[in-house]
């Protein structure tokens, strides 16, 4: 498309591939907003202890990978939201299609879905690494980790912002879609919070 930089945000697993940009590419990134992800091995282990358990996560991933339906994807979406009635009809529709497409099945498991082999996660040195300007998105209810691990990932990476949101889990831009796209449009268009 002819773009020599760009200005990123990846959520959850997609903040391991725009961290990996970031590394690997600083001249092709400006702004990065890394989102609920858990891309980073801490040496640091006295965080707040875990809402819930990534243990169950992977049992209800496997449960609606084997067998994509209503219920088992309803399962493993209410595990992401900070309450279960977020989860409407047509989201667990949507992504019932999404698991039972072929195509799409083999590159779930490579993801780490479903079983496979996780991604690459990185250590805490290698967040000084990152060049590109930066915004930590966290939530109150992130499953797997509470604000005090993305405050913590924010103040490895030099200069980086922190934003926490409240009242949110896994997936701030559904559960507060106004206020994560002012907070994420305001830091891409002028660096701040």
């Amino acid at each position: 498309m002819g773009f020599e930089t760009a200005n990123l945000e990846g959520e959850s697993m997609g903040s391991m591939i725009t961290f990996r940009l970031a590394l690997e590419h600083p001249d092709r990134v400006d702004r990065i907003v890394l989102n609920t992800g858990h891309q980073v091995n801490f040496k640091k282990t006295d965080f707040e202890e875990p809402i819930k358990s990534q243990e169950s996560l992977r049992v209800l991933t496997q449960a609606a990978m084997q067998n994509p339906n209503e219920r088992s994807v309803r399962l493993r979406m209410e595990w992401l939201m900070a309450t279960p009635d977020r989860v409407i009809d047509e989201l667990v529709a949507l992504r019932v299609k999404a698991y039972q497409f072929p195509e799409a099945r083999p590159n779930m498991k490579r993801m780490g879905l479903g079983g496979g082999p996780a991604n690459r996660r990185f250590e805490e040195e290698e967040c000084a690494g990152i060049k590109a300007e930066t915004l930590v998105f966290w939530t109150e209810f992130n499953p797997g980790s509470g604000l005090d691990q993305g405050e913590y990932l924010a103040s490895l990476i030099p200069g980086a912002k922190f934003y926490g949101m409240k009242d949110a889990a896994h997936w701030p831009q559904y559960e507060h879609p106004e206020e994560h796209d002012a907070v994420v449009t305001k830091f891409l268009k002028t660096g701040r919070v």
